[in-house]
């Protein structure tokens, strides 16, 4: 009896997930930036970003929401540029993040200007990032 109940909520609780999925797909496709971002966050995160096709889908979900003015979804973009090495690009949106108030943006940046990756290494835009990142704690 309790195995049957447990199996109803999960059942109920994926079914919810689904029809919420389908209602953010749907109003990205109708131009909602904020409707695209949630659709292809968990598609880019936790065990879903281990799976190339799954990342692939949630980034193009990402880059829709961050053309269309969720910066949420430019920040996911930067992210996942730098954990792919794709340092020119992920500047590209790191920078605008770190100068909106995002931490690790700014740590990100600061390490990409000490190590040198893909630019000249600058320690004064280390400092200046590193600084950044520590005062928003």
């Amino acid at each position: 009896m309790v195995y049957k109940i447990i199996m109803t909520v999960i059942f109920s609780c994926g079914s919810l997930y689904a029809s919420t999925a389908e209602v953010f797909q749907n109003e990205c496709r109708e131009g909602n930036a904020t409707a695209c971002y949630m659709y292809g966050l968990p598609l880019v995160t936790g065990d879903n970003a281990k799976i190339q096709d799954f990342r692939e889908e949630g980034l193009s979900y990402m880059r829709r929401a961050c053309i269309e003015g969720e910066m949420r979804g430019c920040d996911v973009m930067g992210e996942n540029y730098y954990k792919d090495k794709q340092y020119l690009m992920a500047i590209k949106y790191l920078e605008p993040a770190c100068n909106r108030g995002v931490r690790k943006a700014c740590e990100y940046m600061g390490m990409i200007y000490r190590d040198g990756h893909d630019v000249r290494p600058d320690d004064v835009k280390t400092r200046e990032f590193f600084e950044k990142a520590c005062a928003l704690g």
